[in-house]
């Protein structure tokens, strides 16, 4: 189990347990961190209402699966996303939820490469953004890329990195993203 280090300290406090434990978590929002969300999202982590974790099984019995389509449809049995969630974990994928009053209203995943470069530098690659559409507009994508932010300096990264459709460009650059070359894809036939 992984303890915080100070750096998250400062400005995301999260309460009960460390950031990969299995227990449910409390997020705390400092002035600092709460800069620039919305009046909305910042109650409702006042309030408890809202909890940023890790995805644990339970979730995909409280809209997990139904907030990951708003991307594209997922059409897998249970059976399977459990054996992927295993897979996922296994290795060292993060997926992250946002659980308002018990329903999984916005999720995204995090992988932490380490690199040649910089002496073992490390980058994290963020996947799978996705808010539930009538969560949408209101913050909490903010909300979930700021904690990524901050968990990606917990691990040390020296960048993020992600790719996007080009409607969602706009998103990512009010979150302090910039484009940066191109991404390159070869479809397998899988």
């Amino acid at each position: 189990m992984r303890l915080l280090n100070k750096t998250f300290f400062l400005s995301c406090v999260l309460i009960g347990a460390s950031l990969f434990g299995s227990d449910s978590l409390s997020l705390v929002i400092t002035k600092e961190f709460a800069s620039g969300l919305s009046k909305e999202v910042t109650e409702k982590v006042t309030s408890g209402s809202l909890v940023l974790r890790l995805l644990t099984l339970d979730d995909f019995n409280a809209g997990f699966v139904e907030t990951l389509s708003a991307i594209k449809p997922v059409d897998v049995s249970f059976e399977k996303a459990y054996e992927i969630f295993a897979q996922r974990n296994s290795q060292g994928i993060h997926s992250y939820v946002v659980e308002d009053s018990g329903l999984i209203v916005a999720t995204a995943s995090m992988l932490i490469e380490t690199k040649f470069y910089r002496n073992g530098g490390k980058v994290a690659h963020i996947e799978d953004v996705a808010i539930r559409p009538e969560y949408q507009g209101r913050g909490f994508g903010k909300l979930m890329m700021r904690c990524l932010e901050k968990e990606a300096e917990v691990f040390g990264c020296y960048k993020m990195i992600l790719d996007c459709s080009d409607y969602n460009v706009v998103f990512y650059e009010k979150n302090g993203y910039k484009k940066h070359e191109s991404q390159m894809r070869l479809d397998l036939g899988h």
